[in-house]
This record gives structure tokens, C-alpha cells and sequence, in this order.
């Protein structure tokens, strides 16, 4: 039906939507204007936000859309790094890293994903010590080293419940094992343990714990 002679219907289609944005568009018959008028797509996040400890970590977000609907994904800071799922059409998900925040400062910043704003918050690192709470009598712990950052000594504290065979090593920048504090039996309760990094090289370290069945690792940063 795009032309006649008297009566007549014209018969149009109209291609699927796939951007965030709605759109308008025109039929123009005899100079008359028909207005076609179509809604943009319906996307929708979940989780809407994380927050991460200052040692950073890794996290993802669901992305509910219709099968015909593209969408793309973007950090807003260097600190927040899309691993995967950058884009995609219909439903997916992005996976994201965040960055160790070597700050003491909280920081936030967000990954958009068409127009949704999914909101990141971290913590800054601790310089002080942790309080040794009442419930790590019952299990096992280990405590975030204080100070931290450090330039020369650092000390690093674990709770044992029960006796138990422990290993507290150090591994440096480069993932090699930098040294091992503690490779013994120890006897239930509270445990600290002093490094000394004066002759270790700067940047960011690790220190792990394996005791019984639980192994638990912290990140330290040493400074120059």
C-alpha cells in the first residue's frame, strides 16, 4: 500500500528498539504526517550495588533485558575494571575486578550499564590496629596487620581455638614466598607475629595462614 487510488491501507512494520532510548518516527501519505512513536528498551540491574574491604576483590552484576535489546557496560574509575561481559543483547552479566585501595580514605565510583548506575563503595586501609572481638574466642582469625601501610616493622595477630599444626608465610609482589613466620604446632589462643621488611623490596605483599582446615590471606602494603 505505499500508493493508490482512493481507499487504501498502508501497511508498515516497525524494527525492534534496540537502544536505551525511545524513538520517533514519521509515514508521510499525501502530506499528511502519521506519527509512529516507539519506547526504548527495558533494562534492569541486580545486585544495584557492592561495597569491598580495602583489599579490593571481584564481583558481578545481572543484566535483565528484552532478547532484542543491546546494552554496554563502563567503568567511571581507573580502580573498578570490567573482566568480562562488557556488552552484550538480552540478559547477561558483567564481571568486574576492584583494585586494592591503598588509601585511608573510603572511595566510590560506579560501572554504567545503558544509563543504570551501578554504585561501587571500598573502604580505606587500616593504619591502626583491630580490636580483638569477643566472638574470636570460638574460631579461627587473622587480623589485618597494623601498622599498615609500614615502612620497617609490621605486626600481624591470629587466634587459634583449638591446637593446631600453623603455617604463616609471606609472599611478595611477584607471588614467590618471601618467607615463612610461623611452620609449628601452636597451642590454642592469641598469636602475634612481628615482620620485619626493612630488606624486602617495596609494593604489595600477602600474608596467608593455614591452620587445621582454615586458610585465610591478607593483603600489606610496604612502603620506601
Amino acid at each position: 500500500g505505499a500508493n493508490g487510488n482512493g481507499n487504501g491501507t498502508v501497511n508498515y512494520s516497525v524494527a525492534s528498539n534496540s537502544g536505551a532510548s525511545a524513538r520517533t518516527g514519521t509515514i508521510s501519505v499525501a502530506g499528511l504526517v502519521f506519527t509512529v512513536n516507539q519506547s526504548a528498551c527495558n533494562i534492569s540491574i541486580s545486585p544495584a550495588s557492592a561495597s569491598f574491604q580495602a583489599a579490593g576483590g571481584t564481583g558481578s552484576v545481572n543484566v535483565s533485558a528484552q532478547p532484542d535489546c543491546s546494552w554496554s557496560a563502563q567503568s567511571n574509575v581507573g580502580w573498578i575494571t570490567i573482566t568480562s561481559g562488557a556488552s552484550g543483547n538480552g540478559n547477561g552479566m558483567v564481571n568486574f575486578s576492584v583494585e586494592m585501595n591503598n588509601s585511608t580514605a573510603p572511595r566510590t565510583g560506579a560501572i554504567s550499564i545503558v544509563g543504570v548506575a551501578f554504585s561501587v563503595t571500598q573502604a580505606g586501609i587500616i593504619t591502626g590496629s583491630e580490636e580483638v572481638g569477643p566472638t574470636a574466642a570460638g574460631k579461627f582469625e587473622l587480623w589485618q596487620n597494623f601498622p599498615n601501610p609500614f615502612s620497617g616493622e609490621t605486626t600481624i595477630r591470629y587466634h587459634l581455638p583449638v591446637s593446631a599444626r600453623v603455617t604463616l608465610e609471606i609472599f611478595d609482589p611477584w607471588g614467590g614466598r618471601a618467607q615463612a613466620l610461623v611452620d609449628e604446632q601452636q597451642n590454642a589462643g592469641l598469636h602475634t607475629v612481628v615482620w620485619n621488611g626493612q630488606d624486602a623490596a617495596p609494593g604489595m605483599y600477602i600474608y596467608r595462614i593455614v591452620a587445621g582446615g582454615f586458610m585465610k590471606a591478607k593483603k600489606m602494603l610496604l612502603l620506601r
